[in-house]
């Protein structure tokens, strides 16, 4: 058992990427794996990567491809879950308004 480190955000993850739950497990079995070989707690870059090989894997483009780094991908990952957060906000806001 591999533990958690505090900067996973599973819900992140999940509103992030369009996988199916076979390819999750997959996703989740790598990353698992990376942190265990490290000798580090799994961690989101782990998680992050393990999605990007997922995805090449079926002969797709993460939606995070063509970022330099992991911290970058994490960073820019962050913010756009957030700002699809705040829009469905605000547009649940303006339904109840109306």
């Amino acid at each position: 058992m591999v533990p958690l480190a505090a900067d996973v955000r599973l819900d992140e993850l999940a509103d992030g990427y369009e996988l199916s739950g076979g390819h999750i497990k997959e996703v989740v079995l790598r990353a698992a794996s990376m942190a265990h070989a490290a000798g580090e707690r799994l961690c989101q870059r782990h998680l992050l990567r393990s999605v990007e090989a997922e995805y090449r894997k079926l002969g797709m483009l993460s939606p995070l491809s063509g970022m330099a780094s992991p911290n970058e991908r994490a960073s820019k990952f962050r913010n756009e879950v957030l700002q699809r957060a705040g829009r469905e906000q605000l547009s649940q806001q303006s339904e109840e308004q109306g």
